[in-house]
C-alpha cells in the first residue's frame, strides 16, 4: 500500500476497468495505491521527442477523497516525478493507468492540477490534433469478438452505452497491448476505424457489453494480436470505453 498523498499534484476522477475487459482480477485495490500512469502519443509527441517513442510512463499514487460509486473514485494524485509531469498536466485530460506494463486497469480523467506547493505551474503543452488512422482496406477486414468496458461520464465517456449495431468507433492501440510499441510500428498501424455489432448490450446495472467488431483496415498488425490483448475505443477525439479481445482477430477476404 502506498502512502497517502498530502500534497497533491492534481486531482481526478478515477474508473477502474472492470476483470471481464481485462482490470484488476479481484476488482478496484485497497487504497492509497501506485500503479503506472501513461501518458498518450499525442501528448508525449510534443516533449522530448528525441528519445520518447510513443508514450511515457511514470508512477502515480492514487487516494481517494470520493467514492462516487465502488469503482468510480474521484482521488488525489502525486507522481513519482512531479516535475516532468507537470506539463502534462490539464484538466478534463484522459490518461490510462497501467499495471504490469501492458494491462489497462483504469482511465483517469484530470479535473484540477494543483502543484505541488512548492513548484511554480507551468503552462500545459497545446492540445495537437489526433494521430492518424489507419485508410481503409478495400479487399479485407478483421473481425474479431471483444468485451467492451464503456466509461462513465464522469470519466469522459458517454451518457449511454450504445444499443445498436453499426455505432462506428476509433480503436486504439497507443497504451494498449503494444504498449511500448514495437520499433517497426507506424502510427497509422495504431489507430483504425471499427463498425460495433453488438452481441450482448450493457445491462442498466453494469457497463460491459460483448459486441463483434469489425475493423475495416489493419489486416498486417492484428492478425498478430490474441485474446486477452486490450485497446481502447475513441470517438470524437475523447476515449470512451476499454476492450479486450474475446478471441484471435480473423481475417475476412471480401468477395470470397
Amino acid at each position: 500500500m502506498a502512502m497517502p498523498v498530502d500534497d497533491p499534484a492534481a486531482t481526478a476522477v478515477i474508473e477502474w476497468i472492470r476483470p471481464e475487459a481485462g482490470g484488476n482480477r479481484t476488482g478496484p485495490p485497497d487504497w492509497p495505491v501506485a500503479a503506472e500512469i501513461v501518458f498518450p502519443w499525442e501528448v508525449m509527441r510534443h516533449y522530448h521527442p528525441e528519445h520518447i517513442d510513443m508514450n511515457w510512463g511514470t508512477t502515480v499514487i492514487i487516494d481517494p477523497i470520493d467514492l462516487i460509486t465502488a469503482y468510480v473514485w474521484e482521488s488525489k494524485l502525486d507522481f513519482i516525478a512531479h516535475y516532468a509531469v507537470l506539463p502534462l498536466l490539464e484538466a478534463d485530460r484522459q490518461v490510462a493507468i497501467h499495471r504490469g506494463g501492458k494491462r489497462i486497469v483504469a482511465v483517469s480523467r484530470i479535473k484540477e492540477v494543483l502543484g505541488p506547493a512548492d513548484a511554480s505551474q507551468p503552462s500545459p503543452l497545446p492540445r495537437p490534433g489526433q494521430p492518424p488512422v489507419s485508410p481503409p482496406d478495400q479487399t479485407r477486414e478483421i473481425i474479431a469478438a471483444a468485451t467492451i468496458n464503456w466509461l462513465s461520464p464522469e470519466t469522459g465517456g458517454l451518457d449511454h452505452p450504445p444499443t445498436t449495431s453499426a455505432f462506428t468507433v476509433i480503436a486504439s492501440f497507443f497504451g494498449g497491448s503494444l504498449w511500448p510499441a514495437p520499433r517497426d510500428v507506424v502510427e497509422t498501424d495504431l489507430r483504425h476505424r471499427v463498425i460495433m455489432e453488438m452481441i450482448e448490450p450493457a445491462p442498466a446495472s453494469e457497463p460491459v457489453s460483448q459486441a463483434r467488431l469489425h475493423f475495416l483496415s489493419g489486416a498486417h498488425r492484428l492478425t498478430r494480436l490474441r485474446p486477452g490483448d486490450q485497446f481502447h475505443l475513441e470517438r470524437d477525439g475523447r476515449m470512451i470505453a476499454v476492450a479486450r479481445f474475446d478471441d484471435a482477430p480473423a481475417q475476412l477476404i471480401r468477395g470470397e
